[in-house]
């Protein structure tokens, strides 16, 4: 995702792929982009968040197997 300068004004694209291709869908300018990019900035660091909650947890799983083991 990403803001494109095109001429003397500003846009926000967001980029998706499309078998082997890039795409470049318009989003929009001024406060409505800017509002769109930043709530897209939030689910990434949603997601980014998710997946070291979830890392965390298979780190812990897998210790506390390996102690098992070591018990048993």
């Amino acid at each position: 995702m990403g803001w494109e300068t095109r001429g003397n004004r500003t846009y926000y694209y967001q980029k998706r792929r499309q078998g082997g291709r890039v795409i470049s869908e318009y989003v929009g300018n001024g406060e409505t982009a800017a509002l769109i990019a930043q709530l897209e900035d939030i689910s990434h660091d949603d997601r980014e968040r998710e997946r070291q909650v979830e890392r965390i947890r298979r780190e812990d799983a897998e210790a506390f197997d390996a102690e098992l083991k070591q018990v048993y």
